[in-house]
């Protein structure tokens, strides 16, 4: 089955609500019909085709995912050649057992992704648990058993629905949740959010490339732009500040609209309101934490060396004690 029709054969405008096929209807009555299929396709390129290198894949050994890669679009064999030239770095790789104590790669990273393009096994009806959030819950650089969405559902004994996307905020999820979750994810026992930074903002473009002849609709996200890939959630309200006439404003509109602590409050709050309706829709919980939590993890377990291979995201043992409270509070509200 080719990609464009695995994602044909499900009917997402049935799964809406009535209010959310006005909407449609009100967007779609022009000369721009919105087609559901097409954004779904465009979301999949996004994190999946636009990310992975034909050069990384590898022989897939699990009958339950559909593609095996050993390298990421932050965790590459170039970054991890740049990482070693770097003591502390090299220490925290040793220590991890990324690489031998001649700084070469021990090679034992995999990523293992299903048919939709997400780093769980093939979506079934049986029992799951959804997890939403950016590369903390997707795992970069931490291989595919000790990502703490594995954890979990091994330890509940259920199957892992681990939504998970590099480099993306919560908003990136209110297309999904409101339009495609329900007819992806089947029999779904609890969401679990690991709230990602939140700068993040994502915003749908059409593109095109040379006189036109290639053209298509992308994803991308505010804080990559020239002038504000250098800020960080730790700059929450330290946008320059402007005019309280800002017509010729536009660039400093933009870096407000990003980086004020109150946009981005709201665009959490409506994200994960629209993430709570969806499970209780379905009348199961929504856990949510801060990814904030794993620096937390790190210093709890006195571990102050366990980084992932791209030695900025957690390691495995922070991802197993924080598997290990997860699956407390999940017990605790089942």
């Amino acid at each position: 089955m080719s990609i464009t029709d695995l994602f044909y054969k499900y009917n997402y405008f049935d799964k809406l609500s009535d209010y959310q096929k006005i909407i449609f209807d009100h967007v779609s009555n022009s000369t721009n019909t919105l087609d559901l299929h097409k954004v779904r396709m465009t979301m999949y390129q996004q994190h999946f085709t636009d990310v992975i290198y034909p050069e990384w894949l590898i022989d897939n050994d699990r009958t339950n995912f559909t593609t095996c890669t050993k390298e990421h679009i932050t965790d590459t064999k170039h970054s991890l050649k740049e990482l070693c030239k770097t003591s502390l770095n090299r220490k925290i790789l040793i220590h991890n057992e990324y690489i031998d104590e001649d700084f070469d790669s021990n090679d034992n990273v995999r990523y293992y992704i299903n048919s939709h393009g997400f780093r769980c096994e093939e979506f079934t009806d049986t029992e799951c648990i959804a997890y939403i959030g950016c590369s903390h819950t997707f795992g970069t650089g931490v291989t595919q058993d000790e990502i703490w969405p594995e954890l979990v559902s091994k330890g509940l004994n259920m199957r892992s629905a681990n939504l998970g996307i590099p480099a993306v905020g919560l908003d990136y999820f209110n297309l999904y949740m409101n339009l495609f979750f329900k007819s992806e994810i089947q029999n779904c026992k609890a969401i679990v959010v690991m709230l990602p930074p939140s700068i993040r903002s994502s915003f749908f473009y059409n593109w095109q490339e040379g006189n036109g002849a290639i053209y298509g609709t992308g994803i991308g996200q505010l804080e990559w732009m020239d002038g504000l890939q250098h800020y960080s959630t730790e700059d929450l309200g330290n946008a320059t500040r402007m005019s309280r006439h800002f017509e010729d404003s536009h660039k400093e509109v933009l870096e407000h609209k990003l980086m004020n602590i109150e946009n981005c409050f709201d665009r959490d709050l409506v994200s994960i309101n629209n993430i709570q309706k969806v499970a209780d829709d379905l009348n199961i919980p929504c856990l949510i934490y801060s990814s904030y939590n794993f620096t937390n993890e790190r210093i709890e377990l006195n571990t102050p060396l366990d980084f992932a291979r791209d030695c900025t995201h957690a390691g495995s043992k922070s991802h197993a004690s924080m598997a290990q409270k997860i699956i407390k509070d999940l017990e605790t509200i089942r």
